[in-house]
């Protein structure tokens, strides 16, 4: 429909109103893309300069026109045409980005002579209790989770020992600790040890650790003995031993 004009004056109202009145029934009811107002404005052009300048784009006629409506209405239909963006999916596969992902290894300072490194470039917060390391190392001396302690996403035999890689990559020494542990707990007795140092039950309110830290949907989740159980475990392995490992677990956590 063409516009009326006074005096060779463009009107901005009017040639809204003359672009919103061809999307009939509806203004914005079957607008698809910007591409459709387009071509439904080439059948019928209107007069006036601002039409004839923004006649293609009408989100630039409605912000000239000052319609603090139409504009946003506008730039809603245009979108209507686009894909929507693809969801993220996360899978077990992927490592969760508060795993360790070590870019080397450096030195463990004043156990130089034992050849002690652990991984560098692990710049993350790990927790002030030491049990993330505890923890699995216990079970990866045992090998496997006691059945009476087994359940919904529980580490699987298979699950713990494909996680001794990354224990590697982690501590230099990580194969020696739980070899000695390894043989202290056969010293011990292996019914023994499950009966003293372990959780009696699990269930949905018992603690639980990751097996590997930060990725506990790839691996698993471990359950977790008291603090005291954990150092009594630990007290098992030689002076020596232990030291080190507090030396590595300190290192590692510095994060350098």
């Amino acid at each position: 429909r063409p516009l009326k004009s006074t005096q060779h004056r463009c009107q901005p109202r009017e040639c809204l109103r003359a672009v919103l009145a061809w999307q009939r029934p509806g203004p914005f009811a079957s607008m698809q893309s910007s591409a459709s107002i387009s071509e439904v404005a080439v059948e019928e052009k209107p007069t006036g300069c601002l039409a004839q300048q923004a006649l293609a784009t009408p989100i630039a006629i409605a912000e000239a026109s000052g319609s603090a409506s139409a504009g946003p209405q506008l730039r809603a239909a245009v979108k209507l045409g686009s894909e929507p963006p693809k969801k993220r999916t996360r899978t077990s596969d992927v490592a969760s980005r508060y795993a360790l992902r070590p870019t080397g290894f450096k030195d463990v300072a004043g156990f130089e002579v034992q050849g002690l490194r652990v991984g560098a470039g692990c710049g993350k917060r790990l927790p002030k209790t030491q049990s993330w390391c505890f923890v699995p190392m216990i079970f990866s001396a045992l090998g496997s989770v006691p059945e009476h302690l087994r359940g919904e996403g529980i580490s699987t035999e298979e699950q713990i020992a494909e996680a001794q890689e990354i224990w590697d990559q982690l501590f230099s020494h990580w194969s020696a600790w739980r070899s000695e542990l390894r043989k202290a707990i056969d010293i011990y007795g292996p019914t023994r040890f499950v009966n003293d140092f372990l959780p009696r039950s699990s269930g949905t309110k018992a603690w639980t650790t990751s097996l590997v830290y930060g990725e506990p949907r790839r691996f698993g989740r471990l359950p977790h003995p008291q603090g005291h159980r954990q150092d009594a475990v630990l007290a098992m392995l030689q002076c020596d031993t232990q030291n080190q490992i507090f030396a590595s677990v300190m290192a590692l956590a510095d994060g350098s």
